[in-house]
Formats: structure tokens, sequence, C-alpha cells
């Protein structure tokens, strides 16, 4: 099966049902590896990144030129030859969605940063002006705000990960990684109707997998030129009764922020961590970046939604205005 994230065209030995298919050559392949590696606890781990109460997420090590991410007691995936190849071994008897969900939102993002592209952990929809993206830690909102969106007829990019690249001397344009959409049931009930199709995204959480070809919800896979994006408050920063507000930010807390929102597969690696730093200087230097609290009301979606478009034709230049994403 050959699919597509990003850029990249993909051989794989295992389903990615939420990939679209691809008639290209593939620059990488993913192949179903035999059992034998030791179990994540049995191995050498170079450092872990973690949920904000220290939970570890996922961990990496590096082994000469061949890298492993490790999800704790899931499985671990070895990316060998450039980032070419990447073998997956579970731990256990892993549900494929389980699997499918570990590759396309852990490890292809990191693959695609491996390969000289510069990910961003956000959600992005199509504005008639272009592309606005929005970032934040889990459960800060970015899906439920991307269906809000999705909702009033503006296409998806992504809820997860797009990839962003420069575009001429002056501007980026921005590429779903895959076009995503995932949410827990009442948010799909509520917001997108309760006879949306949906599947399991894992076994380890209630969200449902939403598919945009249909329906409520409608993808584009870019490039869209990038306009804005938007930092989400932490969730309690936002409770009910919060005030809406739209604040530039800092240039130091755009780069912090992006840097910290960027995927990326070995913080030990000089080179590549010195070009993902270039890339997202120019990025800040490029985009507004913007914080953005809400109250954290389904209601209020609509108020937060129209805010939102308000700040972008502000940010719009004129000759913009019939360059409609359709």
């Amino acid at each position: 099966m050959s699919v597509r994230f990003g850029d990249l065209a993909i051989e794989s030995e295992i389903d990615l049902p939420a990939l679209s298919h691809s008639t290209e050559a593939p620059g990488c392949r993913i192949r179903l590896g035999a059992p034998g590696l030791p179990l994540y606890e049995d191995q050498r781990w170079d450092h872990h990144w973690r949920t904000p109460v220290g939970d570890i997420v996922l961990s990496c090590g590096r082994d000469g030129d061949d890298y492993r991410l490790g999800v704790p007691w899931l499985a671990t995936f070895v990316i060998r030859d450039g980032a070419t190849l990447v073998e997956c071994r579970p731990e256990m008897d892993l549900p494929p969605e389980t699997l499918e969900h570990l590759l396309v939102d852990q490890v292809l993002p990191r693959v695609l940063t491996h390969r000289g592209r510069l990910v961003i952990h956000a959600g992005c929809v199509a504005l008639p002006g272009g592309a606005v993206g929005f970032l934040g830690n889990s459960g800060a909102g970015k899906s439920t705000l991307c269906a809000a969106f999705a909702r009033g007829g503006d296409p998806i990019l992504g809820d997860d990960g797009i990839v962003l690249a420069r575009a001429g001397e002056f501007g980026f344009h921005a590429m779903a990684t895959y076009p995503g959409l995932r949410l827990f049931p009442e948010p799909v009930e509520r917001i997108l109707g309760r006879a949306t199709a949906s599947t399991a995204v894992a076994h380890t959480t209630e969200k449902r997998r939403i598919g945009l070809s249909e329906g409520a919800a409608r993808a584009v896979a870019g490039p869209v030129p990038l306009i804005a994006l938007y930092v989400l408050a932490a969730p309690e920063d936002n409770a009910s009764g919060a005030q809406l507000s739209i604040r530039r930010a800092t240039p130091r807390d755009a780069l912090v922020t992006l840097l910290r929102g960027s995927f990326q597969l070995h913080l030990d690696d000089p080179e590549r961590s010195r070009e993902q730093l270039d890339r997202i200087a120019a990025l800040a230097d490029t985009v507004p970046v913007s914080v953005l609290r809400y109250p954290r009301e389904l209601s209020r979606l609509p108020e937060v939604i129209e805010a939102i478009r308000a700040d972008v034709l502000a940010l719009t230049p004129a000759s913009s205005a019939g360059s409609a994403c359709s």
C-alpha cells in the first residue's frame, strides 16, 4: 500500500486508512519488524517527552545512525537509513487503530523532521485569506476549534500536525500531514451532528476519528499560504466565564512557543537542531503569533470564531481578499 504523509510518499506493510493513497514512488517504507527487540523498560533511552504531570508519552534513543522511538508498554519504532525505513515492533497485540495512531501522530511527524521539514504540533484551517494554525498542549482545544470552523464550511488541513515551508522570500505555506480530525464523543455530536461517521482513534482514548471527505467536515491538503498562528491558552486559563481575548505574543514568547510546538526526533543532534532553530526563527519573524484565551464552553465557539475571523481580516492584505480556498 502506498500512502501520502505531508509531501512524503510511503510504502507501508501496515494498513493506514487515515492517510490518502499515493501513486508516487515511495521515499520511505514502513515494515512490521520481527519479534525479538527488548521491551520498552529494558531499553536505554536518551530522553523522554512527558505530560504536564510527568507521565512519559514517548522516548527516544540513538544507536549510531539508527533512532528508536518508544511508547511505554505499547511499541518501539526503529528509524533507519536516513529516515527512509521505519520498522514497527509492537510489544503486545495492539489493535490496528492504535498502531496507526502511534505512527501518524507520533512517529511520522518526526520522520519528516529528520528529513529536513518543519512540522508543528498544531491544528490548521483554511480561511478565505489563507491558512490559520492553532497551537497548544494536548487538551487545549485545537481539535474542537477546528471542528467548529469545519461546521461553518472552512476546510481543515489537520488537527494535530502541519508541515510548514518557505513560500518565496516573505512567507510560509502550510500543508497537511494528513487530513485528520479527532474528537471526544460529546463535541462530535454537538458540533458536527449525531449522524457524523467516526472510528476509534486508539484503545487508549475515547476520542473518535472523523472522516473529512463528506458531511459537516471537509479537508484540503494544501499548500495554503499561512497567515496567522494562535496559541491556545491552557485549559485552566480558559475556564467557564473567562474573557475572550487575542493579544500578540512577544518575539521571545513566539519563538519559545514554536520551539516547544515543533516535532523533533532527537534532541542531541546539533546540526539538525540548528537547522530546526533557523526555520522556526524565520517562521516567528514572518507569521504573526497571538495568544488566544476564551471560555471553554461549546456554546461560545461561534463568538470565538468570529473574533478570530475579525483578527485574521485585520492581518490579511487587501490584495489577498480574493484568494479563498475551496
